[in-house]
């Protein structure tokens, strides 16, 4: 696998990030790669400036992507102060890895989709009610929310809400309740060939959130939330050992 064209997108609200894609446009052309402002010319996107620039881009694109951020990132693959070692490690022993991406819909409106998690939880102090299907298995619970987590997001949200730590490569997604009254609910991993449904009853303001970039707003009383796996994956580049 050989990489000749690149595009990159550095978030336009830091400005680390165009100081470190005026340094990459170098290093690309000692490389003798191209950098190429069309997607449709690449075959591989760089990102700058954290794990939210990886998580809004990947709505756009399917190229295989290679994320340079913050010390505080998960994602991605390489910080500021690391990526050429980084960077230059995956160009020559390129590995590419699939991973999960998460649907879902929202009283029948479909939301972006979720390469960490889709999450619903009170706007205030409000318990929200719970009444929960994955296939045949119901729970029904009250609680401030509940997650729904890939495998790459459940070190993140869900694993401080008291879920257990998935393979990047793992098959199964995960879904946790954000304090459950008297601990009614306990975590369940899913096989990714099923479908969750949860019927949510709010009296206030309640949120679905997805990825941490995108709310949307639940009306009150019934609300309804659909999630299953996605048909598309995202694509890290990362180096093989």
């Amino acid at each position: 696998m050989k990489f000749e064209r690149v595009s990159i997108a550095p978030n336009p609200r830091k400005k680390w990030a165009y100081q470190v894609a005026r340094a990459l446009h170098i290093f690309l052309k000692k490389h003798k790669i191209r950098v190429t402002h069309s997607r449709r010319h690449a075959d591989l996107l760089i990102t700058i400036g954290g794990d939210g620039t990886i998580l809004r881009e990947k709505k756009h694109c399917d190229l295989p992507i290679f994320g340079i951020g913050s010390k505080s990132s998960f994602v991605c693959q390489a910080r500021k102060d690391d990526w050429k070692k980084v960077l230059s490690k995956a160009l020559r022993r390129p590995r590419v890895e699939e991973r999960m991406l998460l649907m879902s819909w929202l009283n029948g409106k479909r939301l972006e989709d979720a390469m960490n998690d889709v999450f619903v939880r009170n706007s205030d102090h409000r318990i929200l009610e719970f009444d929960l299907r994955i296939d045949k298995k119901r729970f029904k619970f009250e609680g401030d929310g509940v997650i729904f987590s890939t495998p790459t997001g459940s070190t993140a949200y869900a694993y401080s809400a008291g879920g257990k730590e998935l393979t990047p490569s793992s098959r199964k997604y995960e879904i946790v309740g954000i304090a459950p009254y008297r601990r009614s609910f306990k975590p369940q991993t899913v096989d990714e060939g099923k479908t969750s449904e949860v019927i949510i009853h709010t009296e206030r303001s309640a949120i679905a959130v997805v990825d941490g970039q995108f709310s949307h707003r639940l009306k009150a009383g019934r609300n309804r939330l659909l999630v299953k796996k996605a048909k598309r994956k995202i694509k890290l580049l990362n180096s093989s050992n």
